[in-house]
């Protein structure tokens, strides 16, 4: 994460392939979420849903989702300050 993105590397667990970038200013909101296995049954607790302001959804496995929630939030509220 950048102070004015986030950047999202996937590796073979992730559905999304590649690099995904979305700037910080376009999340609406970002919370904890189960990967699922064929998008419908829940498998592990350790997935990031990110939403932007289109109302376009992410969906990140990834380890210490909880922090990069906290991250991404502090990244925002600083850029509202500014």
């Amino acid at each position: 994460m950048t102070n004015q993105r986030l950047v999202f590397e996937a590796h073979m667990f992730n559905i999304q392939g590649g690099t995904t970038e979305i700037e910080l200013s376009n999340i609406q909101i970002s919370e904890k979420c189960w990967t699922r296995f064929l998008g419908l049954i829940p498998l592990l607790p350790n997935s990031l849903a990110v939403y932007t302001k289109q109302g376009k959804e992410y969906r990140f496995v990834l380890s210490g989702r909880g922090a990069w929630m906290d991250a991404i939030e502090a990244q925002r509220n600083g850029q509202k300050n500014i």
